[in-house]
């Protein structure tokens, strides 16, 4: 990597931040009471193909999981819970 790019790293790792299992609970429980919200819509604008962090938290999740298939299309249903 070239040394222009050392800092710019550096930075980026520094400020990854990890979620203990209090955090993650605490952002399961805030989705829930969204869900339950006719005037919400806690979805990310992110395809579930992508595999991102916040789609595995909430399919692992059987309460939110059951709400939200219908947010998601089968084909890609399939393919996520195969991963898991």
């Amino acid at each position: 990597m070239p040394t222009i790019y050392h800092q710019p790293m550096v930075t980026l790792l520094a400020a990854h931040v990890v979620m203990g299992k209090e955090d993650i609970n605490s952002f399961l429980e805030n989705v829930n009471s969204l869900l339950l919200d006719k005037d919400k819509n806690p979805f990310v604008i992110k395809r579930i193909e992508d595999m991102g962090g916040t789609h595995r938290l909430l399919i692992k999740n059987s309460i939110i999981s059951r709400k939200s298939i219908h947010f998601i299309h089968l084909k890609s249903w399939r393919a996520l819970k195969s991963q898991l």
